[in-house]
């Protein structure tokens, strides 16, 4: 079952990504600094597979979300490219395609019950009906038996 990753972890994330492509792209354009820069992307790396895996968002089961992550690695790997916004990035998509999941699945489910509700509420109906045309058949019946009987007094005072 997926899982919605609330606004609030969302925030977390994004300003954790945000501070770890600040501190690479800080690193990068310093020529002494810059093999800092790939230690920096894996611990980064490292930390938002640990906070996604937390709040239970897979990359192993979702190739969408493994596929994202992928790009993301390569991209902060590349020397120079890495001062760009990668992780901001991946861990927003990340975040978008979860909670867009698990809205689809939210609304799956719903669509689900309200379906199921229907057919109860038309089994219901169906059954009043019968019991009510059951209940009308025994009333006819009972009608019949008291006519029949008041016919046979009837033919019985006018026989005697």
């Amino acid at each position: 079952m997926k899982h919605r990753i609330p606004p609030h972890t969302a925030l977390l994330l994004l300003l954790v990504a945000l501070f770890f492509d600040f501190i690479s792209a800080i690193l990068s354009f310093f020529l002494i600094t810059s093999p800092l820069t790939l230690p920096t992307s894996a611990v980064a790396g490292g930390l938002l597979w640990m906070l996604f895996s937390l709040q239970k968002v897979r990359f192993v089961g979702n190739p969408k979300n493994l596929t994202t992550f992928a790009v993301g690695v390569l991209i902060e790997m590349v020397p120079l490219a890495n001062a760009l916004p990668a992780w901001t990035a991946v861990t927003w998509r990340i975040i978008y395609l979860n909670n867009r999941d698990f809205r689809a699945q939210e609304l799956k489910e719903k669509a689900r019950v309200k379906k199921e509700g229907q057919e109860n509420t038309e089994k219901l109906l169906l059954q009043k009906a019968y019991q009510e045309e059951l209940k009308l058949e025994e009333e006819l019946a009972l009608e019949e038996a008291v006519n029949d009987n008041t016919q046979e007094e009837e033919g019985e005072k006018n026989a005697a």
